[in-house]
């Protein structure tokens, strides 16, 4: 089961995400929501999601520099970028992390989709092999 940290600086836009994956209904279980990366980080310490889908453009630390935090203390964690920016610069930067991917807002539900099911498949796969 996908256990999901969901960060957004919106309250109105942490709730959009999780609507949208209750109505994926691909199993997933909403661990935490965080407010930026400050509380992102917070969150992810004492519930350890095994994934993290967060804005980038947040108060106090933003999710590029959460991004950067998370890597450092589980390289292998999956982060879905949902942004509305555009920058070439920022994708490139976010999308050359391991298990990266961006999805642009308004949110491509078919994409978010494929990406979820993705990440559970290889977790379902990993946990057959123990």
């Amino acid at each position: 089961m996908l256990n999901i940290l969901v960060v957004d600086d919106s309250k109105s836009a942490r709730n959009r995400v999780v609507k949208t994956l209750d109505n994926l209904k691909l199993d997933c279980n909403i661990v935490a929501t965080a407010e930026d990366g400050v509380d992102a980080l917070k969150k992810y310490l004492q519930f350890k999601p095994n994934l993290v889908i967060t804005d980038i453009e947040m108060p106090n630390m933003d999710g590029a520099e959460l991004i950067s935090n998370l890597k450092k203390l589980n390289s292998s964690l999956p982060v879905v970028a949902i942004t509305s920016l555009v920058n070439e610069k920022i994708k490139q930067t976010l999308m050359a992390y391991q298990l990266v991917y961006v999805v642009h807002k308004p949110i491509d539900v078919q994409l978010l989709s494929v990406i979820l099911i993705k990440f559970k498949n290889e977790l379902q796969s990993v946990k057959g092999e123990e």
